[in-house]
């Protein structure tokens, strides 16, 4: 593995513990109290945590990939799009 490959890899590690701090269980019971809904299991929210955390990080893995591709370090609007696009993710 090279130093940038190295680099890329710990800069992604902690992207993905931020967002797990971010999508925690507690965001989506005060999101799902926003959209109305009176109560939502601790269960529950915690699987959509796991769900959005999983599914980011495998968005900015392919993301990543079309980056190297196109020799550039950063990660692009359009490498988010390509990437949703390619692992089949409809919103």
């Amino acid at each position: 593995m090279g130093v940038k490959t190295l680099q890329i890899y710990k800069f992604l590690q902690k992207t993905i513990e931020v967002m797990k701090r971010i999508f925690s269980s507690n965001y989506f019971r005060n999101l799902a109290k926003e959209l109305g809904i009176e109560r939502i299991s601790f269960e529950c929210a915690s699987e959509l945590a796991l769900i959005v955390q999983e599914k980011v990080s495998e968005i900015l893995k392919v993301a990543n990939e079309f980056a190297k591709h196109a020799k550039r370090n950063t990660i692009f609007r359009e490498d988010i799009r390509l990437a949703i696009k390619k692992l089949g993710i409809r919103i």
